[in-house]
């Protein structure tokens, strides 16, 4: 991971778990950004990770194509179709920056279920073993039909300790009623992933 992951990571992970009073005090965020309030600082420092972290991916996709090591890649795609450069940057900026915390969280839960069985862990490379060719340093996707018993396990993986286990808050645009439950105009809703994955 790149330590401008680590920074994104690490502020994400802290900003979330402080109590912030412009949350619930909306009007703070007009005061002025000498007022002795933390949260302003805090977030000058996000805005300038996000700004890196925007263009961050662009600049190596830029780099690797410079020099010819660029592999197939969404941004290649999107500047065949001739989209605007700066959308291209971000939704780079976008996918990179959206999964550094989830991407991270989900390999360590992979690494301690495959600590925790280790009978599974021998028979996945037992699979991967069968189905490599000489040579070949890590599976392709192309391979992933035939490592059944891989993609099932990440999958079971996945089940167990999923990244965002309270989802993304949503909000509703107009009132709605879901199996009973009256949902007023405006209300944030958040889906409980975590239960779900854990209800029978």
């Amino acid at each position: 991971m790149s330590a401008l992951n680590h920074k994104m990571l690490d502020l994400f992970t802290w900003v979330a778990t402080q109590f912030w009073l412009v949350n619930y005090i909306q009007r703070l965020r007009f005061l002025p950004d000498w007022f002795p309030l933390q949260f302003k600082k805090v977030g000058k420092r996000g805005l300038e990770l996000q700004k890196r972290m925007r263009y961050w991916p662009w600049e190596q996709m830029v780099d690797h194509f410079k020099r010819g090591i660029a592999g197939p890649s969404i941004a290649l795609e999107y500047l065949e179709k001739n989209e605007n450069l700066d959308t291209v940057r971000d939704v780079l900026g976008m996918v990179y920056s959206a999964g550094v915390d989830t991407t991270a969280s989900t390999f360590a839960s992979f690494i301690s279920q495959m600590l925790l069985h280790p009978h599974v862990q021998r028979r996945i490379q037992a699979e991967i073993d069968g189905n490599m060719g000489p040579g070949d340093a890590l599976p392709s996707f192309e391979q992933r039909p035939q490592l059944r018993y891989l993609d099932a396990a990440w999958r079971e993986s996945m089940r167990l300790n999923p990244a965002a286990p309270l989802g993304i808050s949503h909000v509703s645009l107009k009132e709605d009623v879901y199996e009973g439950y009256y949902i007023p105009k405006f209300t944030g809703v958040i889906s409980n992933i975590g239960y779900a994955s854990h209800s029978p």
